[in-house]
């Protein structure tokens, strides 16, 4: 296992609804996109890294599209729009979209709500993931209506009062949560595909100049990401899901050569940067936004362009010029 600091230095860079339904010029991207779903090899996560603006979150919310044309089931979300920095938070955010679009995931509902209601019995009882439950460390303390059963239990102290999980108990469920969902995966994805696209990896391994005060939140966020998510339900060739699918997104992302030095050539497809635009896909880009112009608009939006501008600011640009026409049209009538 890396630590932390090692991870941080070794870090590969890359150089709401869409705005628009056709994504301009990203062929490639979806072509790669539409191999992963062939399933016709071992490549389970496609890494799209660049810098900010260059339109990564577009592309992912066009991916989800697609999969929700074609019906396949996709959880979209964001790293900095988690409520609480956790393994708990991400894999409660993708088991909330799956369920309602009915994906089946009973052991993670019946951990949960064992978890919600503060009663370890049963949190014991269907977080039968390997057939066990380790309790090693938790804490029992002011809980009451307890069964611990199985063939050897090596030390039992309970003491009764109240049904409130104490930290230790908490911490215990949560795990137990996040492999019940897991092993529902594996069940789920035996010969069905769910296609999960997490965006903004960055925050994990935020520059120095980025760092904000939950910066070893996300220390340990991204060891989970990679030591538990990444390793056992994609890099795990034997046990993995074998039709989950991830398309992470960032300006940065994991070191995968380093972490996973034998399975990262079959397992991953890493896209550098995306593909930039030419005069031509502006000019596209004000068609398909309805926008009236003239060839000298083209060139200012491609000379910003070519001068290193991000393809975001480039459609805020012609959103702020589409909004201002707009408005002169409505006050003319």
């Amino acid at each position: 296992m890396s630590s932390r600091a090692n991870r941080r230095t070794r870090r590969v860079s890359g150089s709401h609804e869409p705005i628009v339904r056709k994504l301009i010029d990203r062929d490639l991207e979806k072509k790669q996109f539409e191999e992963f779903l062939e399933f016709k090899d071992d490549r389970r996560v496609l890494a799209i890294l660049d810098d900010k603006g260059m339109g990564k979150s577009l592309l992912l919310e066009t991916l989800a599209f697609q999969c929700r044309s074609q019906k396949l089931p996709v959880c979209l979300f964001a790293l900095d729009q988690l409520a609480d920095i956790g393994p708990h938070s991400v894999i409660q955010n993708v088991a909330q979209q799956l369920k309602r679009q009915g994906i089946p995931i009973p052991r993670f509902e019946r951990v949960e709500n064992a978890r919600m209601f503060g009663d370890p019995s049963s949190i014991y009882k269907y977080s039968n993931v390997d057939g066990r439950v380790t309790l090693d460390g938790a804490d029992f303390t002011g809980s009451k209506d307890i069964t611990v059963t199985g063939t050897y239990i090596e030390h039992q102290e309970i003491r009764i009062s109240s049904t409130q999980l104490t930290e230790n108990q908490e911490t215990k469920a949560k795990e137990s949560s996040i492999q019940s969902f897991f092993e529902d995966l594996r069940e789920y994805c035996i010969d069905k595909p769910v296609i999960i696209l997490l965006d903004a990896y960055e925050k994990c391994c935020p520059l120095p100049e980025e760092e904000d005060e939950f910066v070893e939140n996300w220390a340990v966020l991204e060891d989970w990401i990679i030591e538990e998510f990444l390793r056992h339900l994609f890099f795990d060739l034997q046990q993995r899901p074998s039709k989950l699918i991830l398309v992470l997104a960032g300006r940065r992302g994991p070191d995968f050569m380093d972490e996973f030095p034998v399975e990262h050539q079959k397992v991953v497809s890493v896209i550098d940067a995306l593909s930039l635009w030419e005069r031509h896909h502006v000019e596209e880009c004000l068609q398909m936004m309805e926008l009236d112009y003239h060839s000298q608009d083209v060139d200012s939006f491609f000379h910003f362009l070519k001068r290193g501008a991000p393809i975001l600011n480039i459609i805020n640009m012609m959103n702020t010029l589409k909004n201002r026409h707009e408005r002169k049209n409505s006050r003319r009538n």
